[in-house]
């Protein structure tokens, strides 16, 4: 290997990674050690997008420069979505219901010049779309979120 990784304390993933980075210069989708460390990077992050906050693992939220909650430290193998309790579930998706709906009313009353309940609009609808469609996949969706549907408001904003 031709590359110290100081930023993983675990040795087996840091091993992982090198060959990994390895097989990216070997086929020519990097051309050095920097793009391939930033593509792996880049593959990670994808899995967070697709998986959402409760979808992904400690290794995971390194992999990206984050730094994941004390529960998945002690589980580094595990998703919040599969840690928590039904009772957790239950509370993360209302809080995040709550706040999207706060968001539409403070954007609804003070439009753009309220840039950031927009923001908040897009990501919180991205957010738990996520959430649900990944406790679907590991049957941990509470029934109360069975047939919730997050509507696209016509007034709600648009990402760009």
């Amino acid at each position: 290997m031709k590359k110290q990784f100081e930023t993983f304390n675990d040795p087996e993933l840091a091993k992982e990674e090198a060959l990994a980075m390895e097989k990216k210069i070997e086929s020519g989708k990097a051309k050095d050690y920097d793009e391939a460390e930033q593509e792996l990077r880049i593959e990670k992050a994808l899995k967070h997008w697709e998986r959402g906050h409760l979808g992904v693992t400690a290794d995971d939220h390194k992999a990206i420069g984050g730094t994941p909650d004390l529960e998945l430290r002690k589980n580094p193998n595990k998703t919040l979505g599969e840690l928590w309790s039904e009772k957790q579930i239950l509370e993360y998706l209302r809080k995040r219901s709550i706040f999207l709906e706060k968001a539409r009313q403070e954007y609804k009353e003070k439009g753009d010049l309220h840039y950031w309940s927009k923001d908040d609009i897009i990501s919180s609808k991205k957010s738990l779309r996520l959430a649900i469609s990944y406790l679907k996949l590991i049957r941990k969706l509470p029934k109360e979120f069975d047939n919730f549907e997050i509507k696209d408001l016509e007034s709600d904003p648009k990402e760009q």
